[in-house]
C-alpha cells in the first residue's frame, strides 16, 4: 500500500512539472519579428506577449530602441490583434521608416488594419 501512494504521488509531481512546463512554453512573450531603420540607429521588435488558448485576440508590444553608444532609448506599445486565434508571424505586420517617425501596421484576420506611429527619440548626450 504504501508503494502505491509513493508511486502515485511521484506521478502527480512529475504531470505537474510537465504541465507547469508547458505552460510557461505556451505563455511566454515571443519575437515574431525585428526591423531596423536604415541608418542602424533604432530597432523595432514585434513581440506577442499573450497568445489565446482557442480562439481571440493576441496581446502584442511594439517596442523601438535607439542603438546609442552611451545610451539606450526605449519606447513600448502594448495593444492586441485580432487574428481568429491563429498564430501570428511576420504578416501580421508592416514597417515604414520614416524622416521622424516609423509608422508600424498590424494586420488581423477580424480586424481592420491598425497604424501606429511612434517618434523617435531625440536627445542630446
Amino acid at each position: 500500500m504504501k508503494k502505491l501512494l509513493k508511486f502515485i504521488s511521484i506521478s502527480a509531481l512529475v504531470i505537474l512539472a510537465i504541465l507547469a512546463i508547458g505552460l510557461y512554453l505556451v505563455t511566454r512573450p515571443r519575437l515574431i519579428a525585428e526591423s531596423s531603420s536604415e541608418d542602424k540607429k533604432y530597432c523595432l521588435s514585434f513581440i506577442e506577449t499573450d497568445s489565446p488558448a482557442f480562439f481571440g485576440s493576441s496581446e502584442v508590444r511594439i517596442e523601438l530602441r535607439s542603438n546609442g553608444r552611451e545610451r539606450t532609448e526605449r519606447q513600448e506599445i502594448n495593444t492586441s490583434i485580432a487574428n481568429d486565434g491563429k498564430y501570428l508571424d511576420e504578416t501580421n505586420w508592416r514597417v515604414n521608416w520614416e524622416k521622424d517617425h516609423v509608422e508600424v501596421i498590424l494586420m488581423g484576420e477580424e480586424q481592420g488594419d491598425e497604424s501606429i506611429k511612434i517618434y523617435y527619440i531625440q536627445t542630446n548626450f
